[in-house]
């Protein structure tokens, strides 16, 4: 309504769009929390049929404009059909979280190769992409709350990791990284039986 009026300055209207801006990251944010404090809470349902890989095919699509616009190439080399009974959101949220890093941390022209296997009967998923890597106190922080990689993007709140920690959790899945700084890095994640 405010921008609406006719004797609104541009000054202002710089003013609210800012101040827009700032309430919707602190909204983002807030729906974080609130997601990772429900999981933590076991308020949400596990009764989902899950496949893996119809997941991330999922995913994939959904992230294909970005994969574009750095020219990424996703290699995804999955061969079993894992199924699990999960929260399909909440797996999708997880492995979302760690496929859309893989492409904000990654190099122009860089690549992306998702790969699983079973051992054991222990089924294990594997995210690597070839971007920025970390080092090692960087990995130590990873899934810590409002812990930022270098990254240019404003949309970066730190929290992607904890959440993906909360959920891994929720769903009895162990996640291990393995990073080189300026090589990439791989994530991978062990679903452990329930």
């Amino acid at each position: 309504n405010v921008l609406l009026q006719e004797q609104m300055t541009e000054d202002g209207e710089n003013k609210i769009f800012a101040s827009l801006k700032a309430l919707n990251r602190l909204k983002s944010i807030i729906n974080s929390l609130l997601l990772i404090s429900k999981v933590e809470n076991k308020q949400f349902n596990k009764t989902d049929q899950v496949l893996i890989a119809d997941v991330v095919t999922e995913i994939t699509e959904e992230l294909e404009d970005r994969l574009l616009d750095k020219k990424i190439s996703l290699y995804n080399h999955i061969r079993y059909h894992y199924s699990m009974t999960a929260n399909r959101a909440l797996v999708h949220t997880l492995l979302f979280n760690i496929i859309n890093n893989a492409i904000k941390y990654n190099n122009p022209r860089g690549s992306i190769t998702i790969t699983d296997n079973i051992a054991n009967h222990i089924y294990t998923l594997q995210i690597a992409d070839t971007g920025a890597g970390m080092d090692t106190k960087q990995i130590e922080k990873a899934f810590n709350r409002f812990e930022k990689l270098d990254t240019d993007e404003a949309e970066s709140f730190g929290l992607g990791l904890a959440i993906v920690k909360s959920i891994a959790t929720f769903h009895h899945i162990s996640i291990n990284i393995q990073s080189d700084k300026g090589k990439g890095t791989a994530f991978l994640l062990t679903f452990n039986p329930q």
